[in-house]
Formats: structure tokens, sequence, C-alpha cells
């Protein structure tokens, strides 16, 4: 193995070969044909903790991908990251011959469906297969370019896998006749659609010298690891015993279910090293055995027996196959094993998977520090309870994202049934969320869902639960049928403890979800398509409007989580990252916030010429009940969300009601204007008005045309009755942004009143001017005014 000087030495000089793609020199007596042809021997290794070192797992892959010339054979339990499946067609266009094997559980998923735009799934030798269907797993993601270049990982080429588990890979470069010939071997049967159980055992070498490591491969289920090579090596560790496995259930059992040798838990607990200890992430210690495995899951037969066991806090995404064992690491005899698989009987029956033995004392070194920390973030067996924080808006769990709409598959057919939520934790460490319930509220509360015993969140991690729904979401950490659908009405979603105390809240209480497209997701059921709701800062109160965004993807390729059928028509992130929030420059600002004046009433017309057509014009004649309007113009310089603001005409006498309230989330960008218009009939319609920003209100207004007063409200409250004097009374008007009195018998106007029009609309002068003087500010317009310009 080479240290971290060595190992960008040695991919320096790969690079650099490849400038040189005609050497004609011997491979031996040619250092660059040699690393290119791989025959220099190379092993390098890399390992993440929860993600947190992905991108050199991804750099690997693609740099395998990337300098394969004549072939590249790939397995995958699954893949969705886009960068790897470009390169796999950019491999293919240069005339490289690929071929990838796929887990047939995720044959639905983003990546079967791109790579089958180039690969072949049909004929006498397609080059994309799927297999192991059903309970056995595809734990092998395996690249090999040229027959002497392997990349070998336990995390699948997806966002939730490597940026989330805890993960191992290496890059091993070997002569055709050496190491690689195993792998070779492997990807054959993979590329011909030999998976799991159906395989054959392989019959060849198991140990290679490489990069001064000895190095042995076995490969699950054909050669039966974990019985046959991992196992009976358990009882001899003499000092130290280290044991990670990202799910541990009973491999051998006797006839009356009990434990016996060979199993890995019983061969753990009888061990003879005076110090062991044994990790699991959650996932693998909430895991139930199915009827395949007969009896308890692994770890609650240790921690019963009094074993040293512990739950690590990092990792743990469900799909997570990463195991290893680190037997006498200080020892001459050291050996360490690397699984890319799970521990159960289904490692030896059914699951295709590879372990990796190294007998050297670096490898021992590197897995004892791998353990350390994993070790370091650990917790006790959680239980049925949760913890109690007690701390209301403390915000160390909150509420990432939500889709309370349902999907749409990319056929345009949907369903109300492919909810999610996504929770993220600031809190420094892990927390038990058993019995924490989270809630909607729509008028009256929605129980949605509770969090099942021995739930455990932990810091840092996004934590998705989905509603059981045939797999609409690829990955998820618990998926739930008990669930209450989210009411599209709600204004507001929470999570309490199970003292009911407040731990978060999503949304403002006042807007509706469903009425919301900037902020709280967007349900398009005309071009059927659906985007989710997220947080903008995970720190930031979720209360806030301002706090959210309505997810801004726009490809398939930013949906790495959700499945093939719907990933061109849903949009989300869950479990991993939200999507990035639009400049805030881009959004409008609620009207709510703004001050008198920023909107500004800029024609009014209620005096209707019947005798003439648009705008004085000929053709269809205007009329007094369908061609009232009022314009409005943004003076704010920002475009400003109009949702929820009225139009109110006030008599003669200061009576005052709602003619017309703007839609929710209507855009009026900054210097725009918008006409209302009474109905979308007469000379004012959508016809003669398009092109102009127009509004139409069902019913006629009846406007009087002997003097009144025009007020436009930031809110739906009407302004108060049997007001008298030139201004509207302080103290009422703190909605009003503004308002404008006509001709004689007008009650209310600023200042003075503005003049009397006859057959003519009433025109602010200049747009952008209020001098607060409704006479030096308006004057008559032409006949039947110019609405919208």
């Amino acid at each position: 193995m080479l240290s971290p000087l060595c190992k960008k030495v040695y991919i320096g000089l790969i690079l650099a070969a490849l400038a040189f793609p005609a050497c004609q020199n011997d491979p031996d007596d040619d250092l660059l044909t040699a690393l290119l042809n791989g025959q220099t021997q190379m092993l390098l290794s890399s390992y993440s903790i929860a993600g947190q070192n992905s991108a050199e797992l991804e750099n690997q892959l693609l740099f395998t991908m990337n300098i394969a010339r004549h072939s590249l054979y790939c397995s995958f339990q699954d893949i969705a990251l886009p960068a790897p499946i470009d390169a796999l067609h950019r491999a293919w266009l240069r005339g490289v011959d690929v071929r990838v094997g796929l887990d047939e559980d995720n044959k639905d998923g983003a990546g079967y469906g791109q790579l089958a735009l180039f690969l072949t799934t049909t004929g006498s030798q397609p080059t994309l297969r799927s297999g192991n269907s059903g309970d056995g797993q595809v734990y092998m993601n395996i690249c090999v370019a040229d027959k002497t270049r392997i990349w070998a990982s336990s995390t699948a080429p997806t966002p939730m896998d490597m940026q989330s588990e805890n993960a191992f890979a290496v890059y091993i470069q070997s002569q055709e006749d050496g190491l690689a010939e195993k792998f070779n071997v492997e990807m054959d049967l993979v590329a011909n659609g030999s998976f799991g159980s159906a395989k054959q055992r392989l019959n060849r070498r198991n140990h290679w010298l490489v990069g001064g490591s000895d190095v042995g491969i076995y490969f699950a289920p054909e050669e039966s690891p974990l019985e046959g090579f991992v196992t009976p090596r358990i009882r001899y560790a003499d000092t130290s015993l280290l044991i990670y496995a990202s799910e541990w259930l009973s491999n051998e059992l006797d006839t009356n279910d009990l434990r016996e040798r060979k199993d890995l838990a019983y061969e753990y607990r009888y061990a003879a090293a005076p110090y062991k200890m044994a990790l699991t992430p959650w996932y693998g210690f909430i895991k139930p055995e199915d009827s395949f495995e007969a009896s308890a899951n692994s770890w609650n037969y240790l921690s019963t027996n009094g074993l040293p066991v512990a739950v690590s806090t990092a990792g743990g995404s469900p799909s997570g196959g990463m195991s290893f064992i680190v037997m006498d690491g200080n020892t001459g005899h050291r050996l360490s094993v690397l699984s890319s698989h799970p521990y159960s009987k289904r490692t030896d029956s059914s699951h295709d998977g590879f372990s990796l033995m190294f007998e050297d004392p670096r490898f021992a070194s590197e897995l004892s520090g791998l353990f350390n920390s994993l070790l370091a973030n650990t917790v006790p067996n959680a239980g049925a309870t949760g913890d109690d924080i007690t701390t209301t808006g403390g915000m160390e769990i909150v509420i990432s994202e939500i889709n309370w709409k349902g999907y749409y598959k990319n056929d345009g057919t949907g369903s109300t049934t492919g909810e999610y939520v996504e929770f993220y934790s600031n809190h420094s460490t892990p927390l038990n969320v058993s019995g924490w319930k989270f809630i909607c509220n729509s008028g009256s509360d929605t129980t949605v869902f509770t969090f099942p015993s021995k739930t455990v969140i932990s810091p840092k991690q996004y934590f998705l639960v989905s509603r059981n729904s045939g797999k609409f979401v690829q990955q998820a950490h618990l998926y739930l049928s008990t669930w209450s659908s989210i009411p599209d009405t709600s204004k507001t979603c929470r999570l309490e403890d199970a003292n009911a105390t407040v731990i978060d809240t999503a949304g403002n209480g006042i807007t509706a979800f469903s009425g919301s497209t900037y902020y709280f997701g967007k349900n398009d059921a005309t071009n059927k398509k659906s985007w989710s709701m997220e947080r903008n800062s995970l720190t930031a109160s979720g209360a806030l409007l301002s706090n959210w965004h309505t997810n801004s993807h726009s490809s398939w390729a930013q949906n790495f989580n959700i499945n093939a059928d719907y990933i061109t028509a849903t949009s989300g992130t869950p479990g991993y990252a939200n999507s990035t929030a639009p400049d805030t420059a881009s959004l409008p600002v609620p009207v709510s916030t703004l001050n008198a004046g920023e909107l500004l009433i800029t024609e009014v017309h209620f005096d209707i010429d019947v005798t003439k057509g648009f705008e004085g014009g000929g053709g269809t004649l205007c009329t007094e009940a369908d061609d009232e309007f009022i314009e409005v113009y943004n003076n704010s310089g920002k475009a400003v969300d109009m949702g929820g603001a009225t139009l109110q005409y006030g008599t003669s006498g200061g009576n005052f009601s709602t003619d017309y309230t703007f839609p929710a989330e209507y855009r009026l960008n900054a210097g725009a204007r918008v006409v209302v218009v009474a109905r979308d009939a007469g000379c004012y319609n959508a016809t003669s008005l398009s092109g102009v920003n127009a509004l139409f209100d069902t019913a006629s207004w009846s406007l009087a045309a002997t003097g009144a007063t025009f007020a436009l409200v930031k809110d739906s409250t009407d302004l108060p009755d049997g007001q008298a004097g030139p201004a509207i009374s302080a103290g009422t008007s703190a909605g009003v942004l503004d308002y404008v009195g006509t001709e004689t018998n007008a009650i209310i106007y600023k200042t003075a009143k503005a003049p009397a029009c006859v057959d003519a609309s009433l025109i602010r002068t200049v747009a952008g001017t209020d001098t607060n003087n409704n006479l030096a500010d308006f004057a008559c317009g032409t006949a039947n005014g110019t609405p919208g310009h």
C-alpha cells in the first residue's frame, strides 16, 4: 500500500502515460507503458466515515473508468451519480467494450434507465444485465478496466450511499494473470447474467502479493467466504478482535435454531482474545431477522449475553454493505478482513459480494484506526423511549424537506401516496427519537406518523422517513405503512417529542402548502409535475416563510434518490442535501412586508363610455358591468408576491368592501403594472388584453360614478366603515398601500380630491410619483382608458 505522496506520484505517472498512446517500447522497459497496461502492481485504499471522504471514492472510480481503452466490465448494487454514468457513456463512445450488471431490485432506478439509453438489454449478448432479485443483494461494486485495473468498493455510486455510508474502496493494478484474473472471471460471470446462488465456485488461486501486501480475495456466495474462510479463524484470535458489521444476522444454526460453531456471533462470543469489541450502525442494530435467518438479530444475541457491543452513529444507510474484522492487530500474525457485504447466512447462499484478506501490518493499522473512529461515535443500545431534550424551538432536529403532494410518474399518471419527510440533526450527539411525532395542521391536527422504537438520528445526518408506496423513494431510513396523509392545505407541520414539546416547525401558520409556489413546493396538475418544499437554512426558524423554497431542480440528474419511473416528473432531494435555494433577488417579497407608496394605484375607470369600444376605439362596445378596472403599479424596485392583497371600494358614505383579492403568489415584477378587470367580457377581455398583465374577476363591480374611494390594501381585512375627512384614520391604515378619492362626493382622499372624469378613466400622471395629493397626482385620461400600459 502506498503513502499519500506515492499515490499522487503513481496517479500522476498514469495520467502522463495517457498522453503517449503510441508508445512502442517493450512494456518491461517502458515505465509509462507498463503503467498504462496495468503491469506495474499497485494497491491504493480509501475509507469514508458517514460519507465524509466520498469524493475520493468516486474519483477512484472515475479514474478507473476514464483510463479504460479496450474493456470496462462493472457490477453495481445501484448507480445514480451522473459523473460515473457519464464516464461509462464516454467509454462506450470511444469504442470500449462496456458491460454492466446491476441488482435486480434497483432496475427501476435512475441509473438503469440512463445506461439503457446506450447499452443493450435484449438480444443474445446484452451489455446491461440485472440479477439477484428478491432477498439476495448485489453487494459488489466493482469495475475492471482493460482486465488489469480494478476499483472495488462496499458502496454503490449513488448519492445516499456514497454521501452517508461508512465505506471503503480499493484501487488495484495487477497483471492479467495475477489478482486481476479473479476479478475478470467474476465480472465475466456478471456480464453473462450470473448472479447470487447461480454462480459456480471459481476454483482458482486466492492469494497474491500486490504492492508489497499479501492480498486474498474470496467472492460470495460461490466461495462461501464467511463460513469457509472468516469464522474458522475467529476462534484463534489471541490478543484482540475488532468487528464492524453493517448488518449482523445469524449464519449458522442447529436444528433447534440455536447458534453453533461457524456462526460469527457464536465465535465472537467464545473467542479467547482478552480484548474484543463489535460495532454496527443504527440500521444494523434495528434490522429484524426475516424467516430465512430464523433467529434474533446478532446484536440482541450478543448484548443479552453480556458481550461488548455498541451502536455506531456514523453512517447507517439502509443499503450499506461494509463490514470488516481485525484480529491481533498489534502482533506478527495479524489478519484483516474487509468485506463488501453484511454478515449473515445470505453471505454464503445468495448475496453477491467479496472479502479481501490482508496479512499486512499496514492494513491492520488502517482498519484499527477506522474502527476507533467509528467507536468514538457510539451510543448505548437505544430503547423504546426517546430522549427528552426539553428545549422548545432549539432546533436540535429540524424538518428539512417535505413532499406533501405525492408524485407524478414520467408518463403523467400520479398518486398522492408517495409522501416523505426528511429531518436533519444539528445536535452534537445522537438522539433517540422513539415515540416522537410528526404532526400537520390544516385547521385541525393530523398525526402523520410516530417514530418507532429504537430510532436514532445521528449528528449531521439527513434522516429520511417515507410512506411505503412501491419504492417511489429508492432508499429511506424508515418505510412506514402506518402513515396518515399530509393534508395539502396544511399551514404548518411540527415535530414533537414524546412529552409533546415542540422541537421544530415548518410553515408560518398562514400560508397553506398547496397555496404556495415559491416556498412550500409546487404541484403542477396541468403539466403533471411536482416539486418538494425544502428548508434554506438548517439553523434558522422553520416558521419563517423566507426560510423555505420550492425545490429548484429541473433535470433527472438532480433527483438521485427518486426512482426512474418518476425522476423527470417529481423533483426532490430525499435523504441528502437540499437543492440550492433561488437567489433571494429572484424571489418576490410578500406584499405584507411593503410600506405605503411602494405599490400605487395608477388608473381607475368606473364611468365607462358605452358608445365606444377598447381604449375609445371601435369593435365591441364597452359596458358598465363588465369593463370597470383598476390598475396597480409596482413602485417598490423589487418583485412582489401580491397574494392576499385586496382592492377595496369605499362608498361616498365611507363604507368599505372588498371587490377583488389577488390570487396566492401572484407575482408583480418591479416597474410592472397589472390591471384588474371586473369580468372577462365586454370590450376588455383576455383577447383584447393579450400581452398585458391582466386579471379578471368573476363578478360585476357596479362602481358608483358619483364619487368613491379606491384603496389597495396589503391584506384581506376590510377597512373600517364610517370614516370621514381627507385621510383614512390613523391606527386603521397599517395595511393601506395606496388610495385615491375622486369626484365631489368622495369622503376620503389624499389632501385633495382627484378630478371628476366623465366617460374617461382617472389616470396617475406619472406612474412612480406620489405626492400624497390626489388632485395633483391624477388627471382624466382618454375614453375608456389605457388598461395595463
